[in-house]
């Protein structure tokens, strides 16, 4: 190999590295800056539950830069038979806002005394915290379930509630 070829060589491999190097500081400033909030709002801890709730904080996987919030209500004192249930996914976008997906999940059958079937419906929100119906397929889903979504919107705005106020987040 040449001189003209190794030296054209190393300076395409430095600036490969030097521009992967800077992706990973700007990884790191990201998520330390963003999710370190949410973590501290948990006691450093990945996952609480309290006040029959279930709070949880999924930082980004190594140069990834979605990670997301869960929060959601606790299944352990309720009637997985009977009750319906709520949890919120919110993503962090970069431009400071969230996105947030709401899923109502109600037991359909009782299998044994053990288990249910039970179905999961869900619609993310917009940012007057509606339903985003932006598509005809989301608006025929959400017209088939509209009772129920509308049965459930004070489990989901109390879900809301207990995101901003956790997190402190301002969302709505």
């Amino acid at each position: 190999m040449n001189k003209q070829i190794k030296k054209t060589l190393l300076i395409f491999l430095s600036v490969c590295a030097s521009v992967f190097a800077l992706y990973c500081v700007i990884w790191a400033v990201y998520v330390s800056t963003v999710y370190s909030p949410f973590i501290k709002a948990l006691n450093g801890a990945d996952t609480v539950e309290s006040e029959g709730y279930f709070y949880h904080v999924k930082a980004p996987s190594f140069l990834s830069f979605t990670g997301n919030l869960a929060v959601g209500e606790s299944r352990k004192d309720k009637d997985a038979f009977e009750d319906s249930s709520v949890d919120l996914i919110i993503w962090p976008q970069m431009n400071g806002e969230y996105k947030v997906l709401v899923q109502v999940e109600t037991p359909k059958e009782k299998v044994d005394e053990y288990s249910t079937k039970s179905a999961m419906y869900g619609f993310y929100l917009n940012s007057d915290l509606k339903p985003n119906l932006s598509d005809e397929e989301t608006v025929q889903s959400y017209n088939e379930h509209k009772e129920f979504f509308e049965e459930n919107w004070d489990k989901i705005e109390n879900a809301l509630d207990k995101a901003r106020a956790t997190f402190d987040l301002s969302i709505g």
